[in-house]
């Protein structure tokens, strides 16, 4: 699972980390992506058929992107059943049709193949006192967001590289600027600020987002 702000290269990244990728397109803007992709999906029939598709396919790895636009799709497909989403039942129809699709990724996984999931990052409250007030997570209902945080074996966290510069402004008061220092970053391991995590003990806490091919080596425990 990979996941971050918009447009800093999550797709690009999960197509060349591992071999022979095949796309499978939950929301539009892949086309500049140089990976081979079905059309876009747009019902979650069409989604979970895809899966089933590409899992007895020859391609040796399958990305999902996004998996909220996913819920989305989920979110379609009980309102065209017209199931009940009252008293907190839209979130556990939500949680049962999301496993369901995890499930038939498992299958791509047992059939030898990597499984990449693209999420966005939104910013969610941390209820710990103490800890910072606020903290990256996916972009999903709260049932579902820790049910494919728990799915994956890796969540991997992207940002942008920056810096902070005390900036003064008057009357004794200072603000912190950021300064973009051109690349981003790829976290392996949470911060106080983020949710991550991997199984590997190859790994290191972070990787230049734009070098994929550090963190394959690393993982596969290879040399430069």
């Amino acid at each position: 699972m990979i996941y971050g702000t918009d447009g800093i290269g999550k797709t690009t990244w999960a197509s060349r980390v591992f071999p022979d990728p095949i796309l499978l397109p939950t929301e539009d803007g892949f086309h500049d992506v140089d990976v081979t992709s079905t059309r876009m999906l747009e019902t979650y029939e069409e989604m979970m058929n895809a899966i089933i598709e590409v899992a007895a396919s020859q391609y040796q790895t399958v990305i999902l992107d996004s998996v909220d636009w996913a819920q989305h799709l989920i979110d379609k497909h009980i309102e065209k059943k017209a199931l009940d989403t009252d008293y907190g039942k839209l979130s556990m129809h939500r949680e049962a049709f999301m496993l369901k699709a995890l499930d038939l990724l498992n299958r791509c996984r047992d059939n030898g193949k990597q499984v990449i999931v693209v999420g966005h990052a939104t910013v969610a409250k941390d209820p710990h006192p103490g800890k910072e007030p606020e903290i990256f997570d996916l972009d999903l209902d709260k049932r579902v967001a820790p049910l494919v945080r728990e799915w994956a074996d890796e969540v991997l966290f992207c940002e942008w590289d920056r810096t902070y510069k005390s900036q003064d402004q008057g009357f004794g008061k200072t603000r912190d600027v950021a300064i973009d220092k051109g690349g981003a970053i790829l976290h392996t391991e949470s911060s106080a600020y983020f949710k991550a995590k991997h199984r590997s003990p190859k790994l290191k806490k972070r990787y230049n987002l734009y070098d994929p091919a550090s963190y394959q080596r690393d993982l596969n425990g290879e040399s430069k």
